[in-house]
């Protein structure tokens, strides 16, 4: 029989554009939704939106067909390039940060003719200025930025605490000086790689004016539980539990909700249901925590494999491996070519 809530019963479908997405520099919040934003501040464009032209959308079932995309995500460049790679393979982040109003979504008051978009838009919106607005929920470019940057750092440490790596781990894990306290610094590598003392890495982030999040992880008066179990000094456990607490913030944010949902045979089954694209990822960042999913980056390409099932000696893909015999017996033939000729001459 199974069990309540398997964490291997997951369902998540995601929709992505069949004409794509684009940067609207023009969009504003507006509407019922953005307008009520007030705190935090509202999104400053650009917007990732879809295409006026789509007409439909393609869906993936994310957690069986990309079981490692939170890797992928982690690893885009956060530029509007990189972004709108992704989205245009993967689909928006979630559902819209907020309502927005743009000119691409509206035409003049009374010539419906003129309606720029092709697929459906959640309502309509009668401006002052003669126009109707379509409204279009969307992310912003710095929503994108962040997330991607939350997700980069976290598995940055995870995988540093996977390898063991005590001495990259020595950049982000800072102990204070009577071992009576632990606070972690998260930058990207270029701001950690010089330094390995909490200030002097501090001064270089700074100096390069390059994003970073610090805080305290436990000491007697804040989470004194944990770190009665931490030895002073070590920075393993204290990156474990560093990871830990971040994949926890983010699944009390973002909403994976259970469902029930019938199988082939019409029986009922229970599911775990990510609420968005953002929520799925941090779930599949959860899982592979957990150990239930497996994943190590290939030592020749750099890219992630999913290695669950295999031994713990895998190192390469099959196809890199065979790429590298064949460049490697190339350069030796060449050499003794060279050689060869070198001794003939």
């Amino acid at each position: 029989m199974q069990e309540y809530l398997d964490i291997e019963q997951s369902f998540f479908v995601w929709p992505r554009a069949d004409r794509g997405y684009y940067w609207d520099e023009q969009a504003r919040p507006g509407g019922l939704f953005g307008e009520m934003i007030e705190n935090p501040p509202r999104p400053e464009p650009p917007y990732l939106l879809e295409t006026p032209e789509t007409t439909g959308f393609y869906t993936t079932r994310v957690m069986e067909q990309e079981p490692a995309l939170f890797l992928k995500f982690a690893d885009i460049q956060p530029t509007r390039e990189g972004i709108l790679e992704f989205a245009n393979a993967y689909g928006p982040l979630t559902h819209g940060e907020t309502e927005v109003l743009t000119p691409r979504y509206s035409y003049p008051e009374g010539r419906e003719e003129e309606k720029p978009w092709k697929h459906g838009v959640f309502g309509l919106c009668d401006q002052k200025d003669g126009r109707i607005y379509g409204t279009v929920f969307a992310d912003s470019l710095k929503f994108w930025q962040n997330e991607i940057r939350d997700m980069r750092w976290t598995v940055q440490v995870w995988e540093w605490f996977e390898k063991r790596d005590a001495v990259a781990l020595e950049r982000v894990i800072h102990w204070s000086k009577d071992g009576q306290g632990v606070s972690y610094v998260l930058a990207d590598w270029e701001g950690l790689s010089d330094a390995t003392v909490k200030g002097d890495i501090m001064d270089q982030i700074k100096a390069a004016r390059i994003p970073f999040s610090t805080g305290p992880l436990a000491s007697k008066d804040y989470h004194g539980e944990v770190l009665a179990r931490f030895r002073p000094g070590d920075v393993l456990l204290p990156a474990q539990y560093l990871v830990q607490s971040r994949i926890n913030e983010k699944l009390q944010k973002l909403v994976i909700r259970p469902r029930l949902l019938m199988n082939d045979h019409n029986q009922l089954e229970p599911y775990l249901c990510p609420k968005n694209l953002l929520a799925a990822m941090w779930f599949q960042f959860f899982r592979t925590a957990t150990g239930e999913k497996r994943f190590r980056r290939c030592s020749i390409c750099g890219l992630w494999a999913d290695v669950t099932g295999k031994t713990q000696r895998w190192s390469r893909h099959a196809d890199c491996a065979n790429r590298e015999r064949v460049r490697r017996s190339r350069a030796k033939a060449q050499n003794s070519g060279h050689k060869m000729a070198t001794r003939s001459s």
